[in-house]
């Protein structure tokens, strides 16, 4: 009893010293005394964050004695947490890492990273501290973040585990989600905080904002093309139906195409049966992904970007493998109407604002002043308005209309579509000779601008960035908001919230070995391991040797080495060049996935591939995975494409075992298929042998360090491009500093970095030849360009 009065104690002393460091407020200090004493998972309501929360943690054990590691975090969360608690990043290179691990502190680390580091015993597994994991709705039970806790609790049954998310309504899909990711976290408790909280509401209530509502009509020409739009839907989804009448479609109506959740009605209904859908239908179903994209530019775009994406589909190309929909008149009325927002009846160029503009123009320049001005004790430049946008595209696109205006944003995003203009209206005439000559995403500069409101609102915001604001430094004045979505000022908030939060509440059980402190939760989880005999030695047990299977590296971006090692399987993660798994020394295995398979079999990879494996192991297989949600056949998916069929890659698949008879081709339908295929393999056989399989690819263990300071996916880019083998594709990754400086190197300076005349020859051309369709004529291919273009490729 004592000794729990003493711990309260020792709570309530934290607390009180973490008043100067992070504020928080009172609910959240609760959450903080739930989470510091527990390990749990914390799920908090849309709109709440748990920065401060995860800040002070983070403080709190920020000594050189502790080791505390942050997993699934994002880009932003990972430079918000180290800015606040002056962390310095986690080293690249392998053996810096393990000396960093040793010095302890906090580390931010990528999953990936961090389960090889645990494989490898470059962390001290029995000294860490604890684990914080963000984002935890997205934890699995096949996913790295898993795979890194169930390495991490095995060896250490004394670090604490803190999750933590703001997304309530990823926890109400599938069933009993919430147990799946607590058993994948190792917690046994479970904190909700919805928005209808008691302390939440005290909280709160004190600063209650005043919410006022403006409902934004459309435009006259912006209703006949929604109009148009609709009825076009509309005789889409028709058609779909007429042909598939034995198909249940009854959730594909024209009311849930312009919904969010128009892909995943689309998958639900038809993944199963994509491969037999006729090719009509998937022109159909492409039609209304187009459409529907036409719907929402229409709400959040200009008029100027509408029309450029508009007459994109109003080609003779186009015209040829679309349903048919282009052809009716509503159609017509579409194009005829997209393009009178753009050019007046003199055929000038003469765009109409976009109604929201006026709307946000008027209350930063009139009704936000007038009311400011009303208060004795308000001052105008003190205010502070924070514009709330649902995304990035919105918040970039009123950026310029406020730096610049809006004549002047609409004239500049026309060069910047290519859309020709032979005339401009008399109010373009003065600043059609000033747009910049760039083209930037983020205006930075102050733009000159005769527009009155726009000017003054420009001079007041060009400064601002836009980016994650903290609430406690930034208090903000006026919160405008350009959807009827936001979590902020909804009126059906409370009832959306407790209808989200009421079966996560639900009566749940939870054993109390699930914390994995004690070995009973991992003799229970682990499948019995059985001991095969050997008939030629008298019945004779083989030693008790545990299982051990070779990884390539690049293979911890699938599911499947957690779910080998979860059947109890060790893992060993090697760089190699033969094969992506080593079940024995005689065994090797290369997975590919059905996208893989395709790129392969076209690239002819995959017989240079056969051809090693062959050479070096007595038992090659090849093995197929197909994704366990999408239907077994060998075909892109959701894709109105020229990729090859299925015949077509079963006769090459034919092809490829005549040329290698001792190749066996596996087909498993999942990664959980395949986990169970190996296991049975390994049963009685030897485990293979390290340091054969990195003699046998030519690598050493020092480029499993060298592989991880390369961008993942710009190693697997340049290791496609003909040219590059894997003889070269190191002195390529280390002496090229990125893919624009590999651009920029002349054919005698490739020839020094690859070491190979003809290699560097062919690399040098797919790099530098312009590609050109089959049927293109001598002449410029396309529409002569408009010779005011601002054009600069996005990053």
């Amino acid at each position: 009893m004592n000794a729990k009065i003493q711990e309260d104690e020792n709570v309530e002393n934290t607390v009180s010293n973490l008043k100067n460091k992070f504020p928080m407020l009172s609910f959240e200090k609760q959450i903080f005394i739930d989470v510091f004493e527990k390990d749990a998972l914390v799920i908090m309501a849309k709109g709440h964050n748990y920065n401060n929360i995860v800040a002070n943690l983070l403080w709190v054990h920020k000594d050189p004695g502790n080791l505390v590691l942050v997993i699934n975090s994002n880009d932003n969360e990972e430079k918000y947490f180290t800015e606040k608690n002056q962390l310095t990043p986690v080293p690249t290179l392998g053996n810096e890492r393990e000396r960093s691990y040793l010095e302890g502190g906090i580390h931010f680390v990528s999953t990936r990273i961090l389960v090889v580091d645990l494989l490898k015993n470059r962390v001290p597994i029995s000294h860490i501290t604890g684990i914080v994991v963000l984002r935890a709705h997205t934890v699995l039970e096949s996913c790295q973040e898993a795979f890194a806790l169930r390495l991490y609790r095995q060896k250490n049954k004394t670090g604490f585990i803190k999750a933590f998310s703001n997304s309530p309504i990823s926890f109400t899909f599938g069933y009993h989600q919430v147990e799946k990711v607590m058993r994948a976290l190792f917690v046994t408790e479970l904190f909700l905080w919805p928005r209808f909280h008691g302390n939440i509401i005290r909280n709160l209530k004190s600063r209650q904002a005043q919410a006022e509502e403006l409902h934004i009509p459309l435009t006259t020409n912006m209703s006949y093309i929604q109009t148009c739009l609709l009825d076009i839907m509309n005789y889409t989804v028709k058609q779909l139906k007429s042909i598939n009448r034995s198909l249940d479609m009854k959730e594909i109506t024209t009311e849930n195409c312009i919904t969010k959740k128009f892909h995943k009605i689309l998958q639900s209904q038809l993944d199963c049966v994509w491969h037999q859908l006729s090719t009509r239908t998937k022109e159909y179903i492409q039609d209304l992904k187009i459409l529907r994209s036409m719907i929402i530019n229409l709400i959040h775009d200009d008029a100027v970007s509408l029309y450029a994406l508009v007459s994109k589909y109003r080609t003779p190309e186009y015209a040829q493998i679309n349903s048919g929909w282009i052809l009716l008149e509503s159609a017509e009325q579409l194009f005829k109407y997209a393009k009178a927002r753009v050019f007046n009846k003199k055929n000038e160029f003469d765009p109409e604002p976009s109604p929201k503009w006026k709307y946000l123009s008027d209350l930063l320049s009139q009704e936000i002043p007038d009311e400011v001005n009303k208060k004795k004790d308000s001052n105008l430049s003190n205010t502070k308005i924070l514009i709330l946008c649902q995304d990035n595209r919105t918040c970039s696109q009123l950026n310029h209309f406020l730096t610049m205006g809006a004549n002047r944003y609409l004239l500049y995003t026309a060069f910047k579509r290519e859309i020709p203009i032979n005339a401009v209206a008399t109010k373009y005439e003065d600043i059609k000779n000033t747009v910049p000559v760039e083209t930037k995403d983020k205006t930075d500069k102050k733009s000159d601008t005769k527009e009155g409101k726009s000017t003054d609102e420009g001079t007041r915001l060009d400064d601002s960035k836009y980016e994650e604001l903290n609430t406690e430094e930034s208090r903000t004045n006026y919160l405008l908001t350009l959807t009827q979505s936001s979590a902020h000022c909804s009126k059906d908030n409370a009832t959306v919230n407790e209808s989200l939060f009421e079966p996560i509440s639900q009566v749940m059980v939870v054993p109390s070995y699930q914390d994995g402190k004690t070995d009973e939760y991992f003799q229970l989880t682990n499948e019995e391991e059985v001991q095969p005999t050997d008939s030629r030695k008298a019945g004779q047990n083989q030693s008790k040797e545990k299982p051990l299977v070779i990884v390539d590296m690049r293979e911890f971006r699938s599911d499947l080495p957690s779910l080998l090692h979860k059947r109890g399987i060790n893992i060993e993660p090697v760089t190699i060049a033969i094969g992506d798994y080593i079940l024995t020394p005689d065994i090797c295995v290369e997975r590919k996935s059905i996208s893989d398979l395709i790129g392969s079999l076209n690239s002819g990879r995959l017989y240079t591939q056969c051809t090693q494996m062959c050479r070096n192991y007595s038992r090659p297989i090849l093995l197929i995975e197909f994704d366990q949600n999408k239907p077994f056949n060998l075909q892109g998916h959701f894709v109105v494409s020229t990729d090859i069929s299925g015949a077509d890659i079963q006769q090459k698949l034919q092809l490829l075992t005549i040329h290698f008879p001792r190749l066996k081709l596996v087909w498993s339908p999942s990664p959980y298929a395949t986990a169970e295929l190996f296991y049975e393999l390994k049963q009685g056989r030897n485990n293979p042998n390290i340091a054969e399989a990195i003699a046998l690819s030519g690598e050493n263990t020092a480029d499993d360090m060298n592989y991880e300071r390369y961008n993942i996916l710009v190693h697997d880019f340049v290791q496609k491009l003909p040219g590059v083998t894997s003889k070269n594709i190191n002195r390529i990754m280390n002496k090229g500093i990125s893919l624009d400086h590999l651009i920029t190197l002349t054919k005698e300076e490739l020839s020094d970095v690859v070491e190979n005349k003809n290699e560097a020859e062919t690399l040098y051309s797919i790099l530098h030849v312009k590609a050109r369709p089959m049927d293109a004529k001598e002449e410029k291919f396309g529409k002569k360009k408009f010779t005011g273009k601002l054009y600069r490729s996005k990053k």
